[in-house]
């Protein structure tokens, strides 16, 4: 009997740990994705104002292939480049499409405006002020067209999505999958929701597969984790990560294109940035307070670089559920 007790108290010991380790995690996923909200909460509007073409409404980085020749066709280019993922996935109508960290929802109106099929479109953000703004933008083209797709715009964090949302044929991300907690969080949600047989389409930065993170030099190291610091990114992963952790949820990626070619990585604007950056980020790390406006400029001077030496790349990366 002793030892029966000793035994229980060892394993309950265990338990405890496990229960502890459990807890952690748990905070540290919440605490990000609650650092996450509140960036976009501060940040959305002027990313809205002053990064971007306001006609648009996008957020995301522009595009310049060969034919483009204004900043409309640049940020349009990665919404063109999901709506030919889905025209090649299918030709069948009623398709339910998501977006999953959805911005203010410009990449769903591109599509329902390009794409010659009949849709359900969900948006997925974590942001209340860009769910406000999808939402009005839904209601002002009721009022002006009368007849519009169907759209559902929800505030959500994408690794814990509302058991409303139905099964889809399409999900895709635009520069949000880095924002994820964890990676093997976003991909074992999205795995859940992914028909069989349907796409997931990734657009983000990820760690070039030829560079040991380990080993690059301090200006380097610092420059990646300023781009994490500053931009929010908590799943900055090589293709090969990425390949290997969505094995796991039963996703295979079947493509990737490097569209690190069409950035422009040294406009007045960027040297611009780093000029502020260089000269006042002794003062953003002594205030209190820290603006999320500034940390944005930081952690963009640190992906600027490390696009420049290669050790990011901007990739279109496509995963199918099997």
């Amino acid at each position: 009997m002793e030892f029966v007790g000793k035994q229980n108290s060892w394993k309950n010991k265990i338990r405890g740990k496990i229960r502890l380790i459990k807890e952690l995690l748990l905070s540290v996923f919440m605490d990000h994705s609650a650092g996450v909200k509140n960036y976009y909460e501060k940040n959305t509007r002027k990313f809205l104002r002053f990064h971007r073409d306001a006609a648009t409404k996008s957020i995301h980085q522009p595009l310049w292939k060969e034919s483009t020749f204004t900043l409309k066709e640049a940020v349009f280019y990665a919404n063109q480049l999901i709506q030919k993922e889905i025209e090649i996935y299918t030709r069948k109508t009623d398709l339910t499409i998501i977006d999953l960290g959805c911005g203010v929802g410009s990449s769903l109106f591109y599509l329902a405006e390009n794409l010659k099929i009949t849709a359900t479109y969900y948006g997925i953000s974590i942001s209340e002020t860009q769910i406000d703004i999808a939402k009005n933008e839904v209601a002002y083209r009721k009022h002006k067209e009368q007849v519009i797709p169907d759209f559902h715009f929800i505030v959500a964090d994408f690794t814990q999505l509302p058991s409303t949302i139905p099964t889809a044929d399409i999900a895709f991300s635009i520069e949000a999958f880095v924002h994820a907690a964890a990676a093997e969080k976003y991909l074992a949600e999205v795995s859940q929701y992914l028909k069989k047989g349907g796409k997931l389409i990734l657009i983000d930065d990820f760690i070039n597969d030829g560079i040991d993170r380990a080993i690059l030099g301090e200006t380097a190291q610092k420059a990646l984790a300023d781009f994490e610091y500053g931009w929010m990114v908590n799943s900055l992963k090589t293709t090969n990560q990425l390949g290997t952790i969505a094995a796991t949820y039963g996703l295979q990626i079947i493509a990737e294109k490097d569209l690190t070619p069409y950035m422009r990585n040294n406009t007045l604007k960027h040297k611009w940035i780093r000029f502020l950056v260089f000269s006042f980020r002794w003062l953003y790390d002594l205030l209190p307070q820290k603006s999320p406006y500034f940390r944005s400029w930081i952690g963009g001077k640190g992906k600027q670089y490390c696009l420049r030496h290669g050790i990011l790349q901007y990739k279109k990366i496509v995963l199918v559920k099997i």
